[in-house]
């Protein structure tokens, strides 16, 4: 799984993005399986907080294991 998001997802007035970014593994481990078209909704809602200063953007996309 690759997850590239910009830092509106994860910075929040007054705190900044490491300590956030810290969860990205468990939060994956968890609701990695998902359908992907479902997976970035998900993870937004869970990580941004709900009055984002910044915009915020997502992309996930899996790769599978070969022979998969």
């Amino acid at each position: 799984m690759l997850l590239i998001y910009t830092d509106g997802l994860v910075e929040q007035s007054g705190q900044g993005a490491d300590a956030r970014v810290v969860g990205r593994p468990r939060l994956l481990a968890v609701h990695g399986a998902r359908p992907l078209p479902e997976l970035p909704a998900e993870l937004a809602d869970r990580l941004a907080c709900p009055d984002p200063d910044e915009d915020v953007a997502l992309l996930a996309i899996r790769i599978p294991a070969e022979g998969a």
